[in-house]
């Protein structure tokens, strides 16, 4: 059995500009760091003729079949394609579960595609980097799947640590952030992550939010701009040491990001 773990992440600034109707024309940046939470995703392999996902987060069971074709819709959609992805029609058996409820704002479906891809491909005896996992993940929801989402959640899940992730019409660069241990520990003492006890499909938003990216001199343009500049200030303190600067980083931060579309927060968020 191979048992396969890829971290959550916490983005501090720049989210929003990891979409490509918005980096394409202008280039993005998002700094973020991965936590101690994460997905699993056990693999197994069998002799029988089919593949079964189980879900623990979902509570949903698939089989297919190794005489049937692959259909990815529906119920599993993500794990489905991935193994679709793969070319498994048989003999593996795939168990996954997340430290953490899903769509809670932390990229957990990325992280289960990170750990998925990087496991089947193990499986398979194909050697991968960070760079290629990130890259198959991007793949498969971006352009397999269709998903309105942009690309700083596979790239920080693969990478892990604190990075500055830039996206542009030629690739994406991941750079860890260099900074001091002592300024490390004085960050992670400063923060606290809370469940809200909510959870929210961000399909719809970034849906939105990404045709609007589209159009030069829009609102929602102007404001990734102006997020996009509070990434870069973001790297700058950090890498300063200077950890009281972050607070009034985020907020403004927040401020902008509440202007990008409907339903990014709500009044129990607000109070």
């Amino acid at each position: 059995m191979l048992i396969v773990r890829a971290p959550l992440r916490v983005s501090f600034a720049g989210g929003g500009t990891d979409l490509p109707a918005y980096y394409d024309q202008y280039g993005g940046l998002v700094i973020s760091t991965t936590v101690d939470r994460y997905v699993y995703a056990m693999i197994e392999v069998h002799n029988e003729a089919e593949v079964q996902i189980k879900s623990s987060d979902y509570r949903t069971f698939y089989q297919h079949e190794g005489n049937q074709p692959l259909d990815w819709q529906g119920e599993l959609a993500l794990p489905k394609a991935i193994v679709h992805h793969f070319g498994i029609v048989r003999g593996v058996k795939i168990f996954l579960a997340s430290e953490v409820p899903p769509g809670t704002g932390l990229g957990s479906s990325s992280a289960l595609t990170v750990a998925l891809v990087k496991g089947l491909a193990t499986l398979l005896g194909r050697r991968t980097t960070a760079a290629d996992v990130a890259a198959a993940a991007c793949y498969i929801e971006i352009e397999k799947l269709g998903m309105p989402i942009g690309r700083q959640d596979q790239y920080a899940s693969a990478f892990g640590g604190l990075n500055a992730i830039s996206f542009g019409a030629s690739g994406t660069t991941v750079e860890p952030l260099n900074t001091s241990a002592e300024m490390l520990h004085e960050l992670e003492s400063r923060l606290l992550l809370f469940f809200t006890h909510s959870s929210h499909n961000s399909s719809d938003i970034l849906r939105s939010q990404q045709a609007e990216s589209g159009k030069a001199g829009g609102v929602v343009v102007e404001l990734l701009h102006a997020i996009k500049q509070l990434a870069c200030e973001t790297r700058q303190v950090l890498e300063a040491g200077d950890v009281d600067a972050l607070g009034d980083i985020l907020h403004r931060s927040w401020c902008m990001k509440k202007q990008l579309a409907a339903g990014v927060t709500n009044a129990q968020i607000d109070a």
